[in-house]
């Protein structure tokens, strides 16, 4: 992401005195959306592994009982 590149413009802005308080709350609301994409996204990807392993399973399951049902 962006991130090193706003982490290297305020090391660079604080060696040359240009920090100013406007910089840190930009990186403070960067950092905050960053985090809160992470929280909200990993679970989701998480649940939609799980969605498409559960979604296969009960295909499989059902194309089964399909097959031997018509098998009789």
């Amino acid at each position: 992401m962006g991130i090193s590149a706003v982490d290297n413009f305020i090391t660079y802005s604080s060696k040359n005195g240009y920090l100013t308080s406007h910089i840190m709350s930009y990186y403070f609301i960067i950092t905050i959306q960053v985090a809160i994409i992470n929280v909200v996204y990993l679970p989701c990807k998480f649940l939609h592994k799980f969605m498409g392993w559960f979604v296969g399973k009960l295909v499989i399951s059902t194309v089964e009982f399909i097959c031997s049902q018509s098998a009789e």
